[in-house]
């Protein structure tokens, strides 16, 4: 359902909005987490523990832990610095608590949601805007990226697959803003 008046819809709709989306999120997770753990139970009888491989589920419960972990972390995070960015831009406490946690839950889980029709311009402060791309681009990158991050086990990053895509396209992403800066001739100060 689209809303076109999110200025006047009422605090405890818009809350339920924001909610959903993590929620979805959440339960997407756990769907793919459910598959791929009665698969691998399933490759576990046959090929696998014959193998002599029993640590299957472990794993994938670690990597479940990690994720919810992972979201709780950046959500408080987020939610404590937009709220402080919002109450400087001058909004209300009670207002700036609720910019600070609907913007951090959508902005980690990239959905997008805002309070107001102006999107996140409406607080008017850049602080705000740098804290969301932060967010976005914490929300949009992987479990094993932010693992090795927070364990400081980086020596074997450059093997993962979405290591390499998001380095490559950033560095393409560069070079073609280069040469679009280029002909504009585009100088530092004077």
């Amino acid at each position: 359902m689209l809303v076109s008046d999110l200025d006047h819809l009422p605090v405890t709709v818009n809350l339920w909005r924001h909610a959903l989306h993590p929620l979805g999120a959440t339960a997407i997770l756990l769907v793919v987490a459910t598959i791929r753990l009665h698969g691998d139970t399933m490759v576990a009888t046959g090929t696998v523990a014959e193998a002599g491989e029993h640590r299957i589920l472990p794993r994938h419960q670690r990597s479940l832990r990690d994720a919810v972990g992972l979201v709780a972390v950046w959500s408080a995070l987020g939610t404590v610095a937009l709220t402080l960015a919002a109450a400087a831009a001058g909004a209300t406490p009670g207002r700036a608590l609720l910019h600070g946690v609907t913007l951090a839950t959508s902005a980690f889980s990239t959905g997008g949601f805002t309070l107001t029709s102006a999107s996140a311009g409406a607080l008017h402060t850049a602080s705000v805007q740098v804290l969301l791309a932060v967010l976005m681009i914490a929300g949009a990158t992987s479990l094993v990226l932010h693992r090795a991050v927070w364990t400081r086990r980086m020596r074997h990053l450059y093997r993962e697959l979405d290591v390499r895509v998001v380095v490559l396209s950033g560095s393409l992403l560069l070079v073609v803003l280069l040469l679009g800066l280029a002909p504009a001739r585009c100088r530092g100060p004077r």
